[in-house]
């Protein structure tokens, strides 16, 4: 009995496709806009050689004999083409806002996937009883995609209507800030195994941190490295090789939580207080502070709009799971386990 676990994965990539990956590789490949434009709608732009059956799942056409009408099947002149035409609209679908031309690496994929496909058909794997569920399962995919993309074309006009008046009445929200960070975690990390038995003096562990801490933060208002004093912090909790990147990036109030008035209250160039997180000591260098350009702040608009329906389409529908079939790993939160759509 086969197993299509590894068709469910190929599959999945093309209804990712987007724009980033056409013209990603395309640049510098395609065809100028120019020289596009003068080519006819009907005119082939893909042509196929020894492809020329017609099935419905593709959008190329075999070439017909001139004395008999039907395609060469089987000849050394067997052949399939794609038209201008057709391969805009297969494009419009799974690569909007690209000029075709651009797309050089759909119409090589496309042309890849139609042979492995006529392969796949004359040893007749459609015809698996697994088929079938992998089609429905693929068809669940390919309409929430087409449902989050009308979300995300509804969520971009509500931001068109909606951000001047958001602007004005909370400007706040529009601002961001470009942070380095110094994390310094509360708890030593120790060794699983029999060297580590025996009780662990959690209260002493954290007064030791916090020593850490203050010291890293004295050494940070001194004008040392943040890079080099977040390594020596996380390596001195026991955790060297998890060490995360001291540089944050742009961030607005909402990404940081309860940190924000403490943060966007010190001016551009200092450094923040000690702050105290649940896991961590918390040291940020603002690095500056300003209003977020239209083009972001109609995005985050359209991002919170997007999230905001999203959730109320999950609330709508109650999923209980049964708990003696569906059993998390001892070391994950039941409640982050889920299967998420992309």
């Amino acid at each position: 009995m086969m197993r299509y676990v590894s068709l469910a994965v190929v599959l999945i990539p093309l209804f990712s496709w987007g724009p980033a990956q056409a013209q990603t590789l395309a640049a510098g490949n395609g065809r100028s806009s120019a020289s596009s434009a003068a080519i006819a709608p009907e005119t082939p732009v893909v042509t196929l050689e020894g492809l020329c059956d017609q099935e419905a799942f593709s959008i190329a056409k075999p070439v017909r004999t001139p004395d008999t009408g039907k395609p060469t099947v089987g000849e050394p002149g067997c052949q399939s083409v794609i038209t201008r035409r057709d391969f805009e609209q297969l494009s419009a679908v799974v690569a909007p806002n690209v000029n075709p031309a651009s797309a050089l690496q759909l119409a090589r994929f496309y042309s890849e996937q139609l042979a492995f496909a006529h392969k796949a058909r004359e040893l007749h794997l459609d015809k698996d009883p697994h088929f079938e569920e992998i089609l429905r399962f693929t068809y669940l995919q390919v309409l929430s995609r087409a449902l989050n993309n009308r979300l995300q074309e509804e969520a971009d006009r509500f931001a068109e209507t909606e951000f001047s008046a958001a602007v004005k009445l909370h400007p706040e929200q529009f601002e961001q800030v470009y942070l380095r960070q110094i994390s310094i975690l509360k708890q030593k990390k120790h060794k699983v195994g029999p060297a580590s038995t025996g009780t662990r003096d959690t209260a002493a562990e954290q007064a030791a941190m916090k020593l850490v801490a203050e010291d890293i933060y004295r050494r940070a208002t001194g004008g040392e490295d943040f890079a080099k004093l977040q390594k020596e912090a996380y390596a001195a909790s026991g955790n060297p090789e998890d060490s995360p990147d001291s540089e944050v990036g742009l961030v607005t109030r909402a990404q940081l939580g309860t940190f924000h008035e403490a943060i966007f209250g010190v001016p551009a160039g200092q450094i923040s207080p000690l702050l105290d997180g649940p896991e961590a000591w918390h040291i940020f260098r603002i690095v500056s502070k300003g209003a977020m350009s239209p083009h972001d702040a109609k995005q985050m608009i359209a991002g919170q709009r997007l999230k905001e329906t999203l959730d109320a389409m999950r609330d709508s529908v109650g999923s209980k799971l049964n708990d003696g079939y569906f059993t998390a790993p001892p070391d994950v939160d039941p409640a982050q386990v889920g299967v998420e759509a992309k």
